[in-house]
């Protein structure tokens, strides 16, 4: 047993300096009665912690899905352009001149 090579412990690893100004004017807000965060007040009321990477990681939440929902809601209006433009297209067909198979109408829909 004391034949093993013990591995040095890694160091924590050190902030960049902007994160650390970001957390560290993060940590004044929280403590300070400068600024007034109603959920956060409400926490706090509870009895409940929250941290500067707790606040970090919920922000980082928040922009995932404000991406993913913009994303989504670009997706819906391509959508939405298609159903327009397909149901334009059916109702030429109905009321114009060109009568299509309704074989032709569902290679429509797909596209």
């Amino acid at each position: 047993m004391s034949d093993r090579i013990q591995k040095p412990k890694k160091q924590p690893k050190q902030p960049k300096p902007s994160t650390a100004r970001k957390n560290k004017l993060l940590q004044v807000l929280l403590d300070s009665d400068l600024v007034e965060m109603p959920s956060y007040s409400n926490c706090e009321k509870k009895g409940l912690e929250f941290s500067v990477k707790n606040l970090e990681r919920t922000r980082k939440q928040f922009y995932e899905y404000e991406l993913a929902l913009e994303k989504l809601e670009e997706e819906r209006r391509i959508i939405d352009a298609k159903i327009k433009r397909i149901r334009k297209q059916k109702k030429n067909e109905v009321y114009g001149d060109i009568v299509l198979s309704p074989t032709t109408l569902e290679a429509i829909i797909q596209l």
